[in-house]
């Protein structure tokens, strides 16, 4: 039951099976190209979040969406071997598990996303699940679901006096209405950009910057710039 465990962090957020494929070179119009290596992972933000709690040493409730397919099932599996659990995650009939087929290739990159049962996240399932938070006062939310969901699971949280870690990716589902909920907030440097109104290329002055944030957004305590290499 999960009314018997005791969570130290909450991570509502996205399931994503990626499926890397490499090729030698860009193909070209109704080309079939053999790729030159491929591979399946469990990804997603909100998979890779919990995994790392529980790297850590920490205790997470993951909760997201699958659908019930191949990849939903493995999915369930990874996170009992990374996360150590997979009661949060909910089975929906209405559409398949999320996807992404990133394509690298000595021309450059791209990835081909199915969002997937990711967006069909309710409220009202997070509120329920949420009763079986227990004493947990940390939660991680990204940008990968719908805005709703993460709404709600950090109102959750705020009303239990919490922190609210909101990693804001992609920078283009943050509106302020989720922004303002935040008391953690971790960019990376582009996405911190566009949070500022500026473009993705774009050099801010991150400590400018900050303050910005903090006087936009009272609740906001730290801001934590990740820069890459």
């Amino acid at each position: 039951m999960l009314m018997d465990q005791k969570f130290e962090v909450i991570v509502v957020g996205s399931l994503v099976v990626d499926l890397p494929v490499w090729l030698e070179r860009a193909p070209g119009p109704g080309e079939t190209l053999i790729a030159s290596k491929g591979g399946i992972f469990a990804g997603g933000k909100g998979f890779n979040q919990a995994a790392q709690v529980s790297r850590l040493g920490g205790h997470p409730l993951l909760i997201g969406t699958v659908g019930e397919d191949v990849l939903g099932q493995m999915m369930r599996d990874m996170a009992r071997v990374e996360v150590g659990d997979d009661r949060g995650i909910l089975t929906l009939k209405a559409a398949s598990t999320s996807y992404a087929v990133p394509v690298i290739s000595p021309d450059g990159q791209y990835i081909l996303h199915v969002s997937g049962t990711n967006r069909l996240l309710e409220p009202d399932a997070v509120r329920s699940l949420a009763a079986h938070w227990g004493d947990a006062r940390i939660l991680m939310v990204q940008g990968e679901i719908s805005p709703a969901a993460t709404a709600a699971a950090m109102d959750e949280m705020l009303m239990r006096g919490g922190t609210v870690v909101l990693d804001p990716a992609p920078a283009t589902d943050m509106t302020a209405d989720i922004l303002e909920r935040a008391t953690v907030l971790t960019p990376n440097r582009g996405e911190f950009a566009q949070i500022m109104g500026a473009s993705l290329s774009e050099q801010v002055d991150l400590t400018r910057g900050a303050r910005t944030l903090f006087a936009r957004f009272p609740r906001l305590q730290w801001v934590v710039v990740t820069l890459g290499a």
